[in-house]
């Protein structure tokens, strides 16, 4: 290929060179070209020309090398990947107690996310749950399993982030504006669920399949986005009045004793993008400037009190359907949550010094959700 790019070469500049003399002879005067400038001439174009293939024959073996690669890395992937069973009721160990409180006043934001998990709570999930080998393997099961999923790759999966993501009003707020890292939130995360429903229903504690059938075992306090497509449903466990800070205490005996205006007015939500695309990072933020719920989105509030022989159920729905504004963020975001981890929190705002610093209620991320392959909300007539 070499010596035919070099023969052309020097056939075209002989041919231009002929016409050129034809040309000077005729209109002016002759032309002389000396022997030893023509040969570094042609001496000249073969190098460009030998260059120019060797070049070539580079980037043709480095494509081949990046092929070899990358197919070898698909065979080992796909290799690693197992298919285990599905879940069908609860996760025993989900609400167990978190690792050891964190005392920094900076979140370490550039850990990862393996590493965060692994210290979560050392306690493998797995071990405490039952499977059904008759359920279809495309759908993702609920409740969600923990991370790292059922596959062991983070894909569909649950699990606590560091409270000290979220920032929060310091204790000097009203002052200075100054917010810091979260305490770790004092409602711990019993599960997660992501159904889908051609029309979602509000009040789904309702359902007896929520949490695996498990949601009336414990005090709760539960948030349940009402999409467009479905549900999107997490469950906290709540510990008794006297284990809570007294700060935290009285916010929340507060919120349970207000009014819905006083509800809505109250009840923020933080979101983090921890892993994602760069614009869905932009549309959500950093993470340091909550959202008040009530101000933009309806809100319903279906609370009940413990009595003798039931748990208390403290559900707030969220009507994602009612608001053009969290439609539209939906719409840009959930073509992305393959790809994304998103971490929420829940807070109770704190509007005096008496109730500063505020903390995190409640926390938990998805991982890698594929929401099309959700299971669908299992058909029942609920209690009007």
């Amino acid at each position: 290929n070499n010596w035919i790019v070099l023969s052309i070469t020097v056939l075209v500049l002989l041919f231009c060179l002929q016409i050129t003399q034809f040309w000077w002879a005729k209109f002016s005067y002759s032309v002389t070209v000396r022997v030893d400038v023509l040969a570094v001439i042609l001496a000249g174009t073969g190098y460009v020309g030998y260059k120019m293939g060797c070049q070539n024959e580079n980037n043709v073996q480095l494509e081949k090398s990046s092929e070899a690669k990358a197919k070898q890395s698909h065979d080992a992937e796909k290799k690693k990947v197992q298919q285990p069973r599905h879940v069908i009721v609860s996760q025993k160990s989900m609400d167990k107690v978190d690792g050891p409180i964190e005392t920094s006043l900076v979140a370490d934001t550039d850990a990862t996310i393996d590493e965060e998990v692994s210290n979560d709570d050392g306690v493998n999930d797995t071990e405490d749950l039952e499977y059904d080998d008759n359920v279809d393997d495309s759908l993702i099961m609920n409740p969600l399993p923990k991370y790292p999923g059922r596959k062991g790759n983070g894909i569909d999966c649950w699990s606590k982030p560091p409270d000290t993501i979220f920032c929060v009003r310091g204790p000097t707020y009203l002052q200075d504006r100054i917010k810091i890292p979260s305490k770790p939130a004092p409602f711990k995360c019993r599960g997660v669920e992501v159904w889908n429903a051609e029309k979602a229903p509000c009040h789904i504690a309702r359902h007896p399949s929520m949490l695996g059938g498990d949601l009336h075992k414990e005090d709760t306090f539960m948030i349940n986005f009402v999409l467009p497509f479905g549900n999107f449903v997490s469950y906290f466990a709540v510990p008794p009045i006297e284990k809570m800070t007294p700060t935290f205490a009285d916010v929340w005996t507060k919120f349970l004793k207000g009014d819905k205006a006083y509800r809505d007015a109250r009840l923020k939500m933080l979101v983090v993008c921890r892993e994602g695309p760069w614009i869905v990072k932009k549309i959500i933020g950093k993470g340091n400037a909550p959202c008040v719920l009530g101000s933009c989105i309806p809100l319903e509030y279906y609370f009940r009190e413990p009595t003798e022989g039931k748990k208390a159920i403290y559900e707030v729905d969220i009507v994602i359907g009612d608001s053009k504004l969290a439609n539209n963020i939906l719409n840009m975001v959930q073509g992305h949550t393959a790809a994304m981890t998103l971490a929420f929190g829940y807070i109770i705002e704190g509007v005096s010094d008496a109730e500063l610093p505020e903390q995190v209620m409640c926390s938990f991320q998805v991982h890698h959700m594929h929401l099309k392959q959700c299971q669908p909300l299992p058909p029942i007539v609920l209690d009007t």
